[in-house]
């Protein structure tokens, strides 16, 4: 919708301003106008139309008022009292002033109750941060996790924000929407009976934290979710007072030496939340051929040649499949679903993925021992490919072979 097809008195009004005032203030106005004209339109659809715009200075936020004031429609006193009734300014206040003018010069009924105490909104924002909430869902093997943020008691826009993030790919998809806290207290029960794992409440500070990495990720993507969040980011930063994200360590506690076993960490990938953690079948295909390649070879090895070439084999195969990069996002992973475990009350499980994590993050020398967790990737589906292929027929090594000592 553009400024051609904005009622007249709205389309003249807008002529007679800056070309920049005009610019910014025409995509927004036309939303609003196009909200206005659905039949389902609410004050609170209005309100989240307008919340999705980037902020304003006071200064074009009066025009802004003033302008709004030309669209008649009887939803119009209530939206403007919600949004700006509260706001102490004077530029504000004259501008609302005129803008009962207008609409009442429009044929627009005005309650008695949007006018008669200015500065106090007809539905208080809230003003303390803390009573935001966050949630994530678990993180799946392709790094995607939901994260969700709940904003109870908002008077100007949407007060529910779920994103689907992917620390790879960015964000995936999202959505902004006005819900009352019985609405939403239903749609997290859905969510928690429908999402595979539990959903965990987190500091909000935290999950806006892990949101803005994935988002950073490509800042410039014209993708829906990105665009919503880039829209929607000012009010979430604004409800958390800038809260600056903790780091992932802060949030877990140290580990005891002796309390964690690194070779206990395979176990966690017989837990649901880890079971489409490991490779896929596809990836590790070639593996398993190079190892049948040795298990068949003409060469007459013995145990100890054997499992060289093997240990060969798999050590080539780690580096391959795990580069440095990935190998650092895994590390990752593991600490943030340490900190999901422990949120869902699962601390055993916690200290395993904190103590695998924490070990892929630091260096380890060429004769070290390899991760327990990273070497379990790959050999779960390993074995169970094996175990799907028909056995291989013995027969005695015929004259001749070779045996060679490598």
């Amino acid at each position: 919708m553009n400024q051609d097809s904005l009622p007249r008195p709205l389309a003249k009004y807008l002529a007679g301003l800056p070309a920049a005032v005009r610019d910014e203030l025409t995509p927004r106005l036309a939303q609003v106008h196009e909200a206005l004209q659905q039949e389902n339109a609410t004050v609170d659809r209005v309100l989240a139309v307008l919340a999705t715009a980037p902020g304003l200075k006071p200064d074009a936020e009066a025009i802004l008022i003033e302008a709004l004031a030309r669209l008649p429609h009887p939803l119009l006193p209530a939206v403007l009292a919600s949004r700006f009734g509260a706001r102490p300014e004077k530029a504000i206040q004259k501008a609302l002033k005129k803008a009962w003018h207008q609409l009442k010069v429009q044929g627009i009924e005005i309650s008695p109750e949007l006018v008669k105490a200015p500065g106090t909104p007809i539905i208080s924002p809230v003003q303390e941060p803390t009573q935001v909430k966050a949630f994530v869902s678990r993180i799946e093997g392709n790094g995607s996790r939901m994260i969700i943020f709940h904003l109870p008691g908002l008077g100007q826009s949407f007060n529910l924000f779920v994103v689907l993030a992917n620390d790879v790919e960015g964000l995936k998809d999202a959505y902004a929407v006005p819900m009352s806290n019985k609405e939403v207290k239903l749609y997290l029960n859905h969510i928690r009976s429908e999402l595979p794992g539990k959903l965990a409440p987190v500091d909000p500070a935290y999950a806006l934290g892990v949101l803005e990495a994935c988002f950073q990720i490509d800042p410039e993507s014209t993708a829906e979710a990105a665009v919503l969040y880039r829209q929607v980011r000012p009010t979430l930063q604004h409800r958390l007072e800038h809260a600056t994200p903790p780091a992932i360590q802060s949030l877990l506690p140290p580990l005891d030496p002796a309390g964690i076993s690194l070779d206990s960490c395979v176990e966690l990938l017989f837990e649901e939340d880890f079971l489409n953690w490991p490779l896929e079948p596809e990836d590790i295909q070639p593996l398993l051929e190079k190892l049948a390649a040795v298990q068949n070879s003409p060469l007459h090895l013995t145990e100890e040649q054997q499992q060289a070439r093997y240990d060969d084999i798999m050590t080539t195969a780690l580096q391959e499949l795990f580069p440095p990069e990935q190998r650092r996002r895994l590390s990752d992973r593991l600490l943030h679903m340490a900190y999901y475990l422990d949120r869902t009350d699962r601390p055993y499980l916690a200290r395993l993925a904190q103590a695998a994590g924490e070990d892929l993050a630091r260096e380890r020398s060429i004769l070290e021992k390899e991760n327990p967790f990273l070497v379990g990737l790959f050999m779960v589906p390993v074995e169970m490919l094996r175990r799907s292929l028909p056995a291989a027929e013995e027969e005695p090594p015929p004259a001749g072979r070779i045996i060679t000592d490598f």
